[in-house]
């Protein structure tokens, strides 16, 4: 992959420059393949990307940084970036993962007919960072892999390639593929907001706090998705939100 990068304040900004003649506005490689590409500096500078990536790790050890703070990542992480943090691969070098780029323009809009947030592609509802299990992980590395194999498709047909193959490529042929990487991101994203739900189900409520926070969340939505009396809003709010000076001091930060 090629770059069209400047750069501001030590931090290094990479705008999404596919080597011709890839035509397509998402792209998946593994990280040591932009390794051998890469020098050893370039690995360890701080970029700001105009695109989003995903960035799962599948072997070794390694500490990155986003927006310059240490992220501890193994087997199983998964880092979702947006445009416009800085990111910075970290040591040591021994350790590899998948990458997926992708312009913002390769998301669908957020805005719906509909109230309900699950017919819409928002990759906002993806965390920061998740970690993945073994089966997790043999599933996430799958479902990349198919990505970069179907992105390859016909590539020998392609205008400009080396080779060109016995196959017309078509502007509706690339057009087709296109889609294809699309949905297959929009599906693995999908599951990985399933995954994290599930996550997040599962793991107990640490502190009074925590459980009272969540039913502050669960009314807001409920009752300004609604239009609801503002009067009544508030009471329930007040009700939900009453600490009394011994929850404070029961409380655990």
């Amino acid at each position: 992959m090629t770059h069209q990068h400047r750069r501001t304040n030590g931090i290094s900004h990479i705008g999404f420059r596919p080597a011709k003649p890839y035509p397509y506005s998402l792209e998946t490689f593994r990280v040591s393949d932009l390794r051998r590409r890469t020098s050893a500096e370039g690995m360890h500078r701080t970029y700001s990307y105009e695109f989003y990536m995903l960035l799962c790790v599948t072997s070794g050890r390694c500490v990155q940084f986003v927006d310059f703070e240490p992220v501890s990542c193994g087997p199983g992480t998964l880092l979702a970036l947006r445009p416009g943090q800085a990111h910075n691969f970290g040591s040591p070098d021994d350790w590899d993962g998948w990458m997926i780029l992708f312009r913002p323009e390769v998301l669908l809009p957020t805005r719906s007919v509909s109230d309900d947030p699950r017919l819409v592609f928002d990759l906002e509802r993806l965390p920061d960072r998740l970690a993945l299990d073994a089966a997790e992980l043999d599933r996430a590395a799958d479902a990349i892999l198919r990505m970069h194999e179907d992105a390859l498709m016909n590539a020998s047909e392609r205008p400009g390639a080396s080779s060109p193959g016995s196959v017309p490529w078509t502007d509706e042929l690339a057009a087709d593929v296109h889609a294809l990487l699309r949905y297959q991101l929009y599906a693995f994203v999908a599951w990985l907001t399933v995954v994290h739900g599930q996550q997040r189900a599962q793991a107990p409520l640490s502190s009074s706090a925590l459980q009272r926070f969540r039913q502050f969340q669960q009314l807001v939505e409920r009752r300004f998705r609604c239009r609801a009396n503002s009067d009544s809003a508030r009471r329930d709010v007040g009700e939900v939100l009453h600490v009394n000076e011994r929850d404070v001091a029961a409380t655990s930060w």
